[in-house]
């Protein structure tokens, strides 16, 4: 989506910025999602687990902002791509997808896992029975 709506933007230096746009907008996805399945699947939610995972989204927002006032390729980028309402747009759809194909396999796991308990418990009452009968 980022691709076609930025396609003809140019930098204040006449270089083409679509495909730079596209590239960090899609990076910017992949680090918030990564660090979001991290921090779901972390079991312990403590001051200095959560400043990390968010400080390392954070990181990534700073360092572009820095490149894109240093790079020659990279200059003008930054306002107009994470101002781009199809970036937002993205990012939040790659997060709710990834979360909601997490929390599927969770519930799948969680009813296999339900299922394996209930087998062993029907298998411990056979053999149990089995014992009963053998002893009269």
């Amino acid at each position: 989506m980022v691709l076609y709506a930025s396609e003809t933007s140019l930098n204040p230096n006449g270089f083409p910025s679509s495909l730079w746009m596209s590239g960090c907008a899609v990076y910017a996805g992949v680090v918030i999602v990564a660090n979001q399945t991290l921090w779901r699947r972390v079991n312990t939610h403590d001051g200095v687990i959560d400043f990390l995972i968010f400080g390392s989204v954070a990181a990534f927002f700073i360092a572009f902002a820095v490149l894109c006032h240093i790079s020659p390729e990279l200059i003008g980028i930054f306002s107009p791509t994470l101002g781009n309402p199809l970036v937002w747009l993205g990012i939040v759809g790659a997060v709710l997808t990834v979360w909601g194909v997490d929390l599927f396999r969770e519930s799948l796991q969680r009813e296999a896992r339900e299922l394996s308990e209930i087998d062993a418990a029907k298998k411990r009452k056979e053999f149990q029975m089995r014992q009963l009968d053998s002893d009269e």
